[in-house]
């Protein structure tokens, strides 16, 4: 099931992640608490509400995450662990969902650039397209023929445009990963050898505000001294084939 939370509730995660930033780890347990409301063409389309843990046995927090695998379904309750690659190691990334694609790179790049966008607005329908077009970048195919049958025929060519014309400006504006240094990209451990047996855990994009780090030390050290909990949001992108 794809899924998306309440934009105001995506808000009010936003702002907590500005307030309280969360170091970066190098994998997390995820599980997804609310997939919200919002829906398009019978998916929900995110922001999606997961409790995050940083591995091992690290804090834990709510964070607001943006989907960026269309073909892998998760539903609330499911929980797995995922590896956290930061934009700022896309060059040397390995086991990500879409590495190997032609201009992969290029194309987390498109997809942060319309996450990016999605985090701008509340607007749910806005939300719903730019869901869809994340999803294209990297599976065009597979969304083209959800549209097609579940009555969303009408905006195929413009969801198909939307993603082509976020890689083209990518391209043409030499955008790299480095212009999209607070985003990370998270990606389930058990990817690829779930893809032998069953469907995987879906993949994930989410922000974090760049220059949080030390800060969360300080609130994490502070916390250990007066048993204070600290909360902080995040969230994910789009497709490309």
């Amino acid at each position: 099931m794809m899924i998306r939370s309440k934009a105001i509730w995506f808000s009010l995660l936003l702002l907590a992640s500005y307030c309280v930033p969360s170091a970066v780890s190098q994998q997390v347990q995820l599980l997804l608490e609310d997939p919200g409301s919002n829906t398009m063409n019978g998916v929900y389309v995110g922001p999606y509400t997961f409790q995050e843990q940083t591995l091992p046995n690290g804090n834990t927090q709510q964070a607001g995450l943006i989907c960026d695998d269309f073909s892998d379904e998760v539903g609330p309750g499911d929980s797995w662990k995922a590896n956290v690659t930061s934009f700022s190691n896309l060059n040397s990334a390995t086991g990500l969902m879409f590495e190997g694609k032609s201009n992969w790179q290029q194309g987390y790049v498109a997809m942060a650039y319309l996450a990016t966008q999605m985090m701008g607005t509340t607007n749910s329908t806005t939300i719903g397209y730019l869901a869809y077009e994340i999803w294209a970048v990297f599976e065009p195919t597979a969304v083209t023929n959800w549209l097609n049958s579940h009555g969303g025929s009408n905006i195929v060519s413009m969801i198909m445009t939307g993603a082509a014309n976020a890689l083209a400006y990518v391209q043409a504006n030499n955008l790299t990963a480095a212009n999209f240094s607070g985003w990370e990209i998270l990606t389930p451990a058990s990817y690829p050898g779930c893809q032998q047996n069953q469907s995987c855990p879906q993949e994930y994009l989410q922000y974090v505000p760049e220059g949080g780090t030390a800060l969360v030390y300080l609130l994490l050290a502070l916390g250990s001294c007066f048993g204070v909990m600290f909360m902080r949001s995040r969230r994910q992108v789009s497709v490309l084939q």
